[in-house]
């Protein structure tokens, strides 16, 4: 018998989620045991941590890291692009587009977002319904709303509020602000 020593891309899926799962196993029931009565929310806890990881073991797979699968919700719908870096606590949902080489920092909610490649949205930013082109840098502390378009290699800095706003390339908003139904051109500060 001959026994080779590589995993393909199938094998190493399985061995994430197995790994991921069989830890549950181990340190979840008596945690979950307490906050669920029933075997069958348990076993549906079980379920939903194992569906869980398989959508990070596909992540990983793709060439996002994700530095910690258990804190970190990414829903089904979500696209992460490759040589990405996802920290723990941050959450992606509703369709958000993610793009390559891009870094989304800890605490920080995307939600039906779209964020352009090589962009970085620092820690505990809020994010939701707005498109941030390529270069771009957001945060820490930064909530964007509702039709906010960042562009490309514009900065939005800490404590920063946006609310249906354009901000054009270049240009900077970078603390202690509330921009709101405004259109902002290239390169202002």
């Amino acid at each position: 018998m001959n026994l080779k020593r590589e995993l393909g891309l199938m094998d190493s899926i399985l061995l994430f989620v197995g790994s991921v799962i069989g830890a549950g196993i181990f340190i979840a029931p008596s945690f979950v045991a307490l906050h669920v009565e029933t075997l069958s929310g348990v076993l549906l806890a079980w379920l939903v941590g194992g569906a869980l990881s398989l959508f990070g073991a596909l992540s990983l797979a793709a060439g996002v890291t994700i530095e910690d699968p258990a804190t970190t919700y990414v829903d089904d719908d979500v696209t992460v692009g490759p040589d990405t870096v996802i920290h723990p606590g941050a959450s992606l949902e509703q369709g958000t587009i993610v793009g390559a080489d891009c870094e989304i920092h800890s605490g920080t909610r995307i939600v039906g977002s779209r964020v352009g490649d090589r962009s970085v949205v620092f820690n505990h930013c809020v994010i939701n319904g707005s498109t941030i082109a390529e270069d771009a840098a957001i945060g820490p502390f930064a909530h964007l709303r509702y039709d906010v378009s960042i562009a490309a290699a514009a900065k939005v800095g800490n404590f920063v509020e946006l609310k249906k706003t354009a901000l054009g390339p270049r240009s900077k908003a970078m603390h202690l602000s509330y921009l709101g139904d405004a259109t902002i051109g290239s390169e202002v500060n």
